[in-house]
């Protein structure tokens, strides 16, 4: 089953899962490792105390195997406790197929009320691990969560039924199980991470929803958190979103909102523009990014023009860092010499390499371009960039929630191509997604088709093919078969490619295929006659390019008006422009609150903990050459309109 996607910065839900671990490291059954104990120096503790020990050095196929064996020569209730934690480690081993037939095969009938309970857990488990909700759903609903519970055996409960309703989209029932497990916890921090996962979950559901809910709900506090989402709806700026938030909050006193949830919903007291005095810009003045650094500049002006109120504009200054950034020092230099308050560039990586190597900078700097962030993060360093790894690991985050698990990989050759193939295949297999096949096609060339056959398991059907007329002595019947292990393509590839690319997929009969891509894909300006080939790819971008009317109205109207010829070339880093001045009041708001987003025309803002500036991207799909925003899109309620 197909679902829609959870906005990509929702706080993980195996935080949640992980509380019983957290406190029994070594796994769900704590009477496997405790409260079970064999006769000293008998033939079964031996075997104990050997599985013990091979689980405890990571050998989890040779601990399940001890396990199983210990299994068939215990008594009931043993018995079953052994199974079961042979069960988790074949799992924990990536052998989940031995694992179900090793809960399959065990009679569960005389097992203790305890082992029963964190079966029925396992294989929800199992079934989640699998991307069937349905039957974790089923499987859950057959439990009775009794008063004698654990609150560890509680919270994995409500846990896993999230992780369920989440995967089927069923996100009203996901907020009744927030509300049900938050008065589990006992740490503050636990508290407020599932309130972060409620803020970001309200937008995903439908507003007729939520309107239901607020109506009927018996819990006060579910209907505290509909009529909050039902609130947020109705911002239309950040002052309509502060007064959204005093009024329910005025009504809603009772409410246990935390005052971290709250600060990540809008600042209390941000940072204002009128304590910025002056703004150094460092941009290349000449050389092979001018043009790019002129767009960028021009988007920073046009928001800076079309903010309301003419008292609390900031003085611009804009200073050279040469062709390449080779003289980024010393306009860093003179710009701080000069009293700006905040630096925001340069353009160019290595110029960005070459402020990080001073240390500690003087002032807040924003850079428009980013290092590894494997790198020691640098005080007052800020770095904010369109990142095409970034765009790429959103696509496997997209797919994956889509309900995708096998994938294949379409991408060009060249540094960009490996760059972006390399980032969604690292995100992809972090999530457990598999790569199926991957092909890299000539940019050079205009002809498809031998990638894509490849790809799509064409040739080896020709192959096949061959083989077996050599055998029977004749030429059979033939019609190419597609591999059966597709369940989308990821296609990295800009328009005039991909516009060429479709049509031979559709030609190879693989309509029906999905396929996603980046930014790249999309030229940034609705062309609906040379984008008519491109029906179907669901594509990431910004809300500037995809929803051009909503919230980016006025500074887009600046930009049209000075700068329209240059505006579908240069789309993107007009917006990048626009973002990198409006963020600037609200830098110090993100950092201080890392569950904090901010709505830009670049996509949802962040801070991560490097002080790299992350984009939450907008999805669509092209219908008719055009592409029409996913209903399961929307902006997160702790997001900040733009001004």
């Amino acid at each position: 089953m197909r679902r829609h996607a959870l906005i990509t910065f929702l706080l993980p839900l195996a935080i949640l899962s992980c509380a019983s671990t957290e406190r029994n490291p070594r796994g769900q059954l704590a009477s496997a490792d405790s409260d079970v104990r064999e006769a000293p120096g008998s033939y079964l503790q031996g075997a104990l105390e050997q599985a013990q020990r091979l689980e405890a050095t990571g050998q989890w196929v040779a601990a399940a195997l001890s396990y199983t064996k210990l299994s068939t020569l215990s008594p009931p209730p043993r018995r079953q406790v052994y199974a079961l934690r042979a069960a988790n480690l074949l799992q924990r081993g990536n052998m989940s197929a031995q694992a179900k037939q090793t809960i399959a095969d065990t009679d569960w009938s005389t097992a203790d009320p305890d082992t029963q309970f964190e079966r029925v857990l396992f294989s929800a488990r199992l079934a989640l691990a699998e991307r069937d909700a349905k039957s974790a759903l089923d499987v859950l609903a057959g439990l009775e969560v009794t008063p004698q519970l654990s609150a560890v055996q509680k919270i994995e409960y409500r846990s896993l039924r999230i992780r369920a309703f989440d995967m089927v989209a069923d996100y009203a029932a996901s907020l009744n199980e927030h509300v049900s497990i938050e008065g589990l916890f006992v740490s503050e921090n636990d508290v407020n991470l599932n309130q972060q996962a409620i803020a970001a979950l309200l937008p995903t559901i439908p507003e007729e929803t939520l309107t239901l809910i607020a109506a009927t709900s018996l819990a006060p506090e579910t209907r505290g958190w509909a009529e909050l989402g039902l609130a947020l709806r109705q911002r239309t700026d950040r002052a309509s979103l502060t007064a959204a938030i005093a009024e329910w909050r005025s009504r809603n006193q009772m409410h246990p909102i935390t005052a971290t949830t709250l600060a990540s919903l809008a600042p209390t007291s941000p940072d204002r523009l009128s304590a910025i005095a002056s703004i150094g810009l460092l941009l290349p003045s000449d050389g092979p990014t001018a043009v790019s650094a002129v767009a960028v500049r021009d988007g920073f002006l046009a928001a800076y023009y079309t903010l309301n109120s003419p008292n609390v504009k900031p003085n611009i200054k804009v200073y050279n860092t040469g062709p390449s950034g080779e003289n980024v020092l010393a306009a860093y230099r003179q710009a701080v010499s000069e009293g700006v308050s905040i630096v925001v560039g340069p353009l160019h990586k290595s110029a960005v390499e070459a402020l990080a190597g001073l240390g500690r900078l003087p002032v807040p700097t924003l850079a428009l371009n980013e290092i590894s962030p494997t790198l020691a993060r640098v005080e007052n360093l800020f770095q904010f960039s369109l990142s095409p790894d970034n765009e790429a690991r959103q696509v496997a985050e997209r797919a994956w929630a889509d309900g995708a698990t096998q994938a294949v990989m379409l991408y060009p050759n060249g540094a960009w191509g490996e760059r972006v193939s390399n980032a969604f295949r690292q995100r992809w297999q972090q999530l457990g997604g598999v790569i199926n096949a991957s092909e890299i096609y000539q940019t050079e060339k205009s002809e498809y088709s031998t990638p894509l056959k490849k790809v799509l398991g064409i040739e080896d059907s020709a192959n096949r093919l061959k083989a077996l007329a050599n055998v029977i002595q004749t030429k059979p019947k033939f019609e190419p078969r597609l591999r059966r292990d597709i369940e989308f393509i990821f296609m990295a590839a800009y328009p005039l490619a991909a516009r060429q690319i479709m049509p031979q997929l559709a030609f190879h009969q693989a309509t029906h295929i999905p396929v996603y891509a980046t930014s790249h894909t999309f030229s940034g300006s609705a062309d609906k006659k040379a984008d008519s080939d491109l029906g179907g790819v669901i594509v990431g971008d910004m809300p500037w390019t995809l929803l051009p009317s909503v919230g980016s109205q006025p500074v887009r109207d600046k930009v049209v008006s000075n700068w329209k010829g240059n505006l579908e070339q240069q789309s993107r880093l007009y917006a990048l422009g626009v973002d990198a001045y409006n963020v600037l009041p609200y830098l110090g708001w993100l950092q201080g609150n890392p569950s904090a987003r901010w709505q830009g025309v670049t996509g949802i803002l962040a801070l991560d903990e490097t002080n790299h500036v992350t984009r939450q991207l907008t999805w669509a799909k092209f219908v008719s050459g055009l592409p029409k925003p996913l209903s399961s899109v929307t902006s997160a309620p702790d997001a900040l309109p733009a001004p």
